[in-house]
Order: C-alpha cells, then sequence, then structure tokens
C-alpha cells in the first residue's frame, strides 16, 4: 500500500480477504449465514404504512415537528 500513487487513474483492486472467493464457495443467502425472512412481519410493515396516505409536507412536518 506504500507504493500506490494517488495520481493514478484508477485505484488498484484489493480483494477482500474476509469475503469467500468467488470460485470456492458462491455466495447465497445461505453461506452468508442470513436468518430467513419472516413473511408476516413484512406483510404487517407494508400494512401498518400509515405515512402512505400523507404529501410530501406532511411527512416533513412530522418528522421536524412543525406545525
Amino acid at each position: 500500500m506504500r507504493n500506490i500513487s494517488l495520481q493514478e487513474p484508477n485505484f488498484p483492486f484489493i480483494e477482500n480477504p474476509l469475503l469467500p472467493s468467488s470460485q470456492e464457495t458462491p455466495v447465497t443467502p445461505n453461506t452468508l449465514n442470513l436468518p430467513g425472512i419472516d413473511s408476516n412481519l413484512i406483510s404487517n410493515t407494508v400494512n401498518n404504512n400509515n405515512l402512505s396516505n400523507l404529501s410530501t409536507s406532511q411527512k416533513l412536518a412530522i418528522l421536524f415537528g412543525r406545525d
């Protein structure tokens, strides 16, 4: 890293050693050890969106406490 010049047009590609190599392990949700998606939580979030009927100015008024 010490020999890298900041004057070059492109920064050199440095592979992230913490990510699995694409040749060794394809990246899928299972290889990343992610939890499953709770469909009930997603549907409740979509159905309970009380801000969807408000205009942008009304949402900003709520956000910044303006009357």
